[in-house]
Protein backbone atom coordinates (compact mmCIF):
# COMPACT_ATOMS: atom_id res chain seq x y z
CA UNK A 1 0.00 0.00 0.00
CA UNK A 2 1.38 3.45 -0.90
CA UNK A 3 2.76 5.52 1.99
CA UNK A 4 1.43 8.82 0.61
CA UNK A 5 -1.93 10.04 -0.70
CA UNK A 6 -2.46 11.09 -4.30
CA UNK A 7 -3.35 14.62 -3.09
CA UNK A 8 -3.39 17.37 -4.08
CA UNK A 9 -4.01 16.29 -7.71
CA UNK A 10 -3.45 13.51 -10.18
CA UNK A 11 -4.05 12.65 -13.83
CA UNK A 12 -5.74 9.45 -14.94
CA UNK A 13 -4.87 8.24 -18.45
CA UNK A 14 -7.30 5.76 -20.02
CA UNK A 15 -5.96 3.66 -22.88
CA UNK A 16 -6.67 0.33 -24.52
CA UNK A 17 -5.01 -2.45 -26.47
CA UNK A 18 -6.59 -5.18 -28.55
CA UNK A 19 -6.67 -7.20 -25.32
CA UNK A 20 -8.12 -4.90 -22.65
CA UNK A 21 -8.77 -1.43 -21.24
CA UNK A 22 -6.06 0.06 -19.01
CA UNK A 23 -5.53 3.08 -16.76
CA UNK A 24 -2.47 4.91 -15.54
CA UNK A 25 -2.45 7.18 -12.47
CA UNK A 26 0.12 9.99 -12.36
CA UNK A 27 0.40 12.36 -9.37
CA UNK A 28 0.96 16.05 -10.05
CA UNK A 29 1.43 19.33 -8.25
CA UNK A 30 -1.80 21.15 -7.35
CA UNK A 31 -4.08 21.75 -10.33
CA UNK A 32 -5.15 25.39 -10.84
CA UNK A 33 -8.37 26.15 -12.73
CA UNK A 34 -7.10 29.62 -13.67
CA UNK A 35 -3.77 28.48 -15.09
CA UNK A 36 -2.97 27.24 -18.58
CA UNK A 37 -4.12 28.44 -21.98
CA UNK A 38 -6.35 25.67 -23.40
CA UNK A 39 -9.33 25.94 -21.05
CA UNK A 40 -8.57 22.91 -18.82
CA UNK A 41 -6.52 24.68 -16.17
CA UNK A 42 -2.88 24.06 -15.51
CA UNK A 43 -0.12 23.84 -12.96
CA UNK A 44 2.76 25.75 -11.49
CA UNK A 45 5.65 23.76 -12.94
CA UNK A 46 8.70 22.91 -10.85
CA UNK A 47 10.56 25.85 -12.41
CA UNK A 48 7.61 28.05 -11.26
CA UNK A 49 6.40 28.68 -14.81
CA UNK A 50 2.77 28.23 -15.91
CA UNK A 51 2.24 24.79 -17.50
CA UNK A 52 -0.94 24.13 -19.43
CA UNK A 53 -2.65 20.90 -18.35
CA UNK A 54 -3.68 19.72 -21.82
CA UNK A 55 -0.22 20.35 -23.26
CA UNK A 56 1.55 18.61 -20.38
CA UNK A 57 -0.68 15.54 -20.53
CA UNK A 58 -0.55 15.28 -24.33
CA UNK A 59 3.23 15.71 -24.43
CA UNK A 60 3.66 12.89 -21.91
CA UNK A 61 1.24 10.53 -23.67
CA UNK A 62 3.01 11.13 -26.97
CA UNK A 63 6.34 10.12 -25.38
CA UNK A 64 4.71 6.91 -24.08
CA UNK A 65 3.47 6.09 -27.60
CA UNK A 66 6.99 5.16 -28.75
CA UNK A 67 6.94 2.30 -26.20
CA UNK A 68 3.63 0.83 -27.38
CA UNK A 69 2.41 -1.28 -30.31
CA UNK A 70 0.57 0.68 -32.98
CA UNK A 71 -2.75 -0.90 -31.94
CA UNK A 72 -2.57 0.62 -28.43
CA UNK A 73 -4.65 3.81 -28.27
CA UNK A 74 -4.96 6.54 -25.63
CA UNK A 75 -8.66 7.29 -25.15
CA UNK A 76 -9.22 9.97 -22.51
CA UNK A 77 -7.55 11.81 -19.66
CA UNK A 78 -9.12 13.02 -16.41
CA UNK A 79 -7.66 15.43 -13.85
CA UNK A 80 -8.62 14.83 -10.22
CA UNK A 81 -8.15 17.53 -7.58
CA UNK A 82 -8.78 17.61 -3.84
CA UNK A 83 -11.95 19.34 -2.59
CA UNK A 84 -9.98 20.65 0.42
CA UNK A 85 -6.42 19.97 1.68
CA UNK A 86 -5.98 16.16 2.06
CA UNK A 87 -9.67 15.80 1.22
CA UNK A 88 -11.44 13.66 -1.38
CA UNK A 89 -10.28 13.99 -4.98
CA UNK A 90 -12.93 14.74 -7.60
CA UNK A 91 -12.74 15.03 -11.40
CA UNK A 92 -12.28 18.64 -12.51
CA UNK A 93 -11.27 18.39 -16.19
CA UNK A 94 -11.39 15.73 -18.89
CA UNK A 95 -11.06 15.38 -22.64
CA UNK A 96 -10.61 12.66 -25.26
CA UNK A 97 -7.15 12.32 -26.77
CA UNK A 98 -6.94 13.23 -30.44
CA UNK A 99 -5.04 10.63 -32.49
CA UNK A 100 -2.65 9.51 -29.75
CA UNK A 101 -1.60 5.91 -30.38
CA UNK A 102 1.39 3.62 -30.16
CA UNK A 103 3.99 3.94 -32.89
CA UNK A 104 5.97 0.68 -32.56
CA UNK A 105 5.08 -1.52 -35.56
CA UNK A 106 7.36 -4.43 -34.55
CA UNK A 107 7.01 -4.56 -30.76
CA UNK A 108 8.19 -8.09 -30.08
CA UNK A 109 6.22 -9.68 -27.25
CA UNK A 110 3.85 -7.12 -25.70
CA UNK A 111 0.75 -9.02 -24.60
CA UNK A 112 0.46 -8.56 -20.78
CA UNK A 113 3.96 -7.01 -20.62
CA UNK A 114 4.32 -4.43 -17.86
CA UNK A 115 7.08 -1.85 -17.92
CA UNK A 116 7.80 -0.15 -14.59
CA UNK A 117 9.95 2.98 -14.40
CA UNK A 118 11.12 3.53 -10.81
CA UNK A 119 12.44 6.95 -9.77
CA UNK A 120 13.70 8.76 -6.70
CA UNK A 121 12.15 12.17 -6.17
CA UNK A 122 14.27 15.04 -4.82
CA UNK A 123 13.46 13.91 -1.23
CA UNK A 124 14.31 10.23 -2.02
CA UNK A 125 10.71 9.06 -2.05
CA UNK A 126 9.84 6.51 -4.73
CA UNK A 127 7.86 7.51 -7.82
CA UNK A 128 6.73 5.07 -10.51
CA UNK A 129 5.29 4.90 -14.01
CA UNK A 130 3.62 1.60 -14.85
CA UNK A 131 2.80 0.97 -18.51
CA UNK A 132 0.89 -2.10 -19.73
CA UNK A 133 1.19 -3.80 -23.15
CA UNK A 134 4.75 -2.48 -23.25
CA UNK A 135 6.58 -3.15 -26.52
CA UNK A 136 9.33 -5.38 -25.11
CA UNK A 137 11.23 -5.75 -28.40
CA UNK A 138 11.93 -9.17 -26.84
CA UNK A 139 14.39 -7.56 -24.42
CA UNK A 140 13.43 -8.14 -20.78
CA UNK A 141 16.76 -7.02 -19.30
CA UNK A 142 16.56 -4.56 -16.42
CA UNK A 143 17.70 -1.10 -17.52
CA UNK A 144 19.21 1.98 -15.91
CA UNK A 145 19.15 5.50 -17.30
CA UNK A 146 22.47 4.73 -19.03
CA UNK A 147 21.27 1.49 -20.65
CA UNK A 148 17.66 2.46 -21.50
CA UNK A 149 16.72 3.13 -25.13
CA UNK A 150 16.41 6.68 -26.43
CA UNK A 151 12.60 6.37 -26.34
CA UNK A 152 12.68 5.12 -22.73
CA UNK A 153 15.00 7.96 -21.73
CA UNK A 154 12.60 10.42 -23.41
CA UNK A 155 9.75 9.19 -21.18
CA UNK A 156 11.91 9.47 -18.06
CA UNK A 157 13.12 12.95 -19.04
CA UNK A 158 9.56 14.16 -19.66
CA UNK A 159 8.45 12.88 -16.25
CA UNK A 160 11.41 14.56 -14.49
CA UNK A 161 11.38 17.82 -16.49
CA UNK A 162 11.29 20.97 -14.33
CA UNK A 163 9.03 22.56 -16.97
CA UNK A 164 6.31 20.04 -16.01
CA UNK A 165 4.37 19.39 -12.81
CA UNK A 166 4.53 15.58 -12.51
CA UNK A 167 5.17 14.49 -8.94
CA UNK A 168 5.78 11.55 -6.67
CA UNK A 169 3.06 10.61 -4.21
CA UNK A 170 5.29 12.33 -1.66
CA UNK A 171 4.66 15.60 -3.50
CA UNK A 172 8.14 16.18 -4.89
CA UNK A 173 9.67 16.30 -8.38
CA UNK A 174 10.88 12.95 -9.78
CA UNK A 175 14.62 13.45 -10.17
CA UNK A 176 16.51 10.22 -10.80
CA UNK A 177 15.54 7.12 -12.80
CA UNK A 178 16.64 4.20 -10.65
CA UNK A 179 15.56 1.40 -12.97
CA UNK A 180 13.25 0.23 -15.71
CA UNK A 181 12.05 -3.35 -15.41
CA UNK A 182 9.91 -5.37 -17.82
CA UNK A 183 7.95 -8.47 -16.98
CA UNK A 184 4.71 -10.34 -17.56
CA UNK A 185 1.81 -9.08 -15.45
CA UNK A 186 0.41 -12.35 -14.07
CA UNK A 187 -3.09 -10.99 -13.46
CA UNK A 188 -3.37 -9.79 -17.06
CA UNK A 189 -1.93 -13.03 -18.41
CA UNK A 190 -4.54 -14.99 -16.46
CA UNK A 191 -7.30 -12.66 -17.64
CA UNK A 192 -6.23 -12.95 -21.27
CA UNK A 193 -5.94 -16.74 -21.17
CA UNK A 194 -9.56 -16.98 -20.00
CA UNK A 195 -10.92 -15.00 -22.97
Amino acid sequence: MPVHLLNPSYVLLNYHSVFAQHRMTLPTRAWDAGAGTNGFGGYEAWDLSDRDALDMITDFANKLCALLHSTVIFDTWVIYHETFPAGPLVPVASEPFVAVAGTEATPGWYEAVQGVFTFYDIAFNTAKISLLEYASLDNFARRSYATASADEVAVADEFMDVNNAWASRGGYRPNNLRSLSLGINDALKKQYSSI
